[in-house]
């Protein structure tokens, strides 16, 4: 059975159908979406537990007033959240989270223009895309056959993992269950005989746009936020920013996170293609009056031992999914 909760006045129901689909509340008849209910009930434990915590810390402040604690929000608002706090919360999204990045841009005589909800983690494209980064070098035919569905407007597709030994055939299985439970697959099968797995291509544009591409640059922020957080650095975040040059030149910046109020980080993320905007690149990076480490080309096709060589070449780093994280760590 499903699970779904209305957003409207808050019943709770079952189903039979499956997770992803929506059907009328069994209260109020407005349109309600369902889950599968293990991945129903571990979000219920962790926001459960997220409470919890919270709740501790408000015990703790009452016991001890004279050392009062910054509220989430003002810790978003600084950039100063808890490693709990980046999941599925929308404390980033806010005018005033990315102020200090507007006035950074601001003071160089560019205006910036942000999709706030781009850094929104109350969804589950955050969590998919770690998994999507960290598992990369398994999963990545099975993206690719996905990315080729979405460009043939297939809305089935079926994947042979009997050229899989049984521990990476159980990884692939998982994950997809995973990002069906997320509902970023509409159906999802297996047929332990024949080992073939099939997969329902989700029609939602920003599913599409997820597989596509977007997948990276949540990646790349998660990763540049979770260092943070760890070693304690503020930060004022985006994804998505439009730039608007003096010489009416715009510009977009896949990610782009100020650390301390002062070094800007740039990531630009590219799944396809891009060999042939690198010029592009290298202007905006002396217009932003950046240095070569700060501006950062992340392809997860990028070989090793083309890294720093296309470093040399063009003023800019170039990183793939295995260095990405070790280059952000010394700039921290």
């Amino acid at each position: 059975m499903s699970v779904y909760r209305c957003i409207a006045c808050g019943f709770v129901g079952e189903d039979s159908a499956a997770p992803g689909e929506k059907l009328p509340c069994g209260k109020c008849a407005a349109p309600s979406t369902l889950f599968a209910t293990p991945f129903y009930i571990q979000k219920l434990v962790e926001r459960y537990q997220a409470m919890r915590r919270e709740l501790d810390a408000l015990k703790l402040a009452v016991a001890s007033p004279e050392e009062e604690s910054p509220s989430a929000q003002d810790r978003a608002i600084a950039g100063m959240l808890r490693p709990d706090e980046l999941n599925n919360t929308d404390l980033l999204a806010t005018e005033l989270q990315h102020r200090p990045l507007r006035d950074w841009f601001a003071a160089r005589q560019i205006e910036a223009t942000f999709t706030f909800d781009a850094v929104d983690t109350t969804g589950f494209f955050d969590e998919a895309a770690r998994e999507m980064g960290n598992d990369h070098e398994l999963l990545d035919a099975l993206l690719e056959q996905i990315r080729f569905a979405y460009r043939k407007e297939f809305s089935w597709l079926n994947v042979d993992l009997s050229k899989h030994d049984a521990p990476s055939r159980q990884k692939i299985l998982a994950f997809c269950r995973q990002l069906y439970g997320y509902t970023l697959f509409g159906r999802y099968f297996y047929k332990k005989q024949t080992q073939l797995l099939g997969l329902g291509i989700q029609p939602a544009p920003v599913v599409r746009n997820f597989f596509l591409g977007a997948w990276l640059e949540w990646f790349a922020l998660g990763t540049l936020l979770q260092l943070c957080v760890t070693k304690q650095r503020d930060f004022s975040c985006a994804r998505n920013v439009t730039l608007a040059l003096q010489n009416a030149e715009v510009r977009e910046l896949d990610v782009a996170v100020l650390l301390g109020g002062r070094t800007p980080v740039v990531i630009e993320c590219k799944t396809g293609e891009f060999r042939s905007e690198l010029g592009k690149y290298t202007k905006l990076r002396q217009r932003l009056g950046v240095d070569a480490t700060q501006f950062i080309i992340c392809s997860p096709d990028l070989p090793d031992d083309q890294l720093a060589g296309l470093g040399k070449m063009y003023g800019l780093t170039f990183a793939n999914l295995r260095t990405l994280r070790p280059h952000l760590e010394c700039m921290l």
